[in-house]
């Protein structure tokens, strides 16, 4: 298991944090706040996590809102029986991160609350869980997004990193 708390940082150390100013209308759209991930934005921003997963900040997350809803609303993949969530369902949630993939990781407000994933190559909705941290270790561990050992060529990362240009 990786740990959120524990990111080696390679490169630059000055991260832009102009996007978390609005973490205080993030929290009240949402309806609760995210710990882990508001840690996270706040020390870095946006940023991505060991070149795989791209946290957004919360300004970019309720700029990206509306275009998400409808583009969920034009082009639902996700009908799978085995579905977590609902066309209708998506329209309460919020963009938080996605990989390199192009899978996606939403907060859904309301009922069944919490975060999910929204897979590139695959019609059905999983749940994440409740924070940064349960993103982090299901697309980097549950086997359904990537193969770490085909990921990193036989040489999984110990530790999280960001890699910042």
């Amino acid at each position: 298991m990786y740990d959120i708390n524990d990111i080696d940082v390679h490169g630059r150390t000055a991260f832009d944090l102009s996007r978390c100013s609005r973490l205080a209308e993030f929290n009240e759209k949402l309806g609760r706040s995210l710990p882990e991930y508001e840690q996270f934005v706040q020390a870095y921003g946006a940023s991505e996590i060991a070149d795989m997963i791209c946290v957004y900040a919360p300004g970019d997350v309720l700029d990206r809102v509306a275009e998400f809803r409808e583009r969920v609303e034009q082009y639902f993949l996700w009908d799978s029986d085995d579905s977590a969530l609902s066309e209708e369902e998506l329209q309460e949630c919020y963009p938080l991160a996605d990989t390199i993939n192009g899978d996606e990781f939403v907060f859904k407000t309301g009922d069944k609350s919490g975060i999910y994933c929204l897979p590139q190559d695959d019609y059905t909705i999983y749940p994440v869980g409740k924070d940064l941290q349960d993103i982090v270790n299901f697309a980097m561990l549950s086997g359904k997004l990537f193969d770490l050992n085909e990921y990193y060529e036989g040489n999984p990362p110990e530790r999280l990193f960001l890699s910042v240009d």
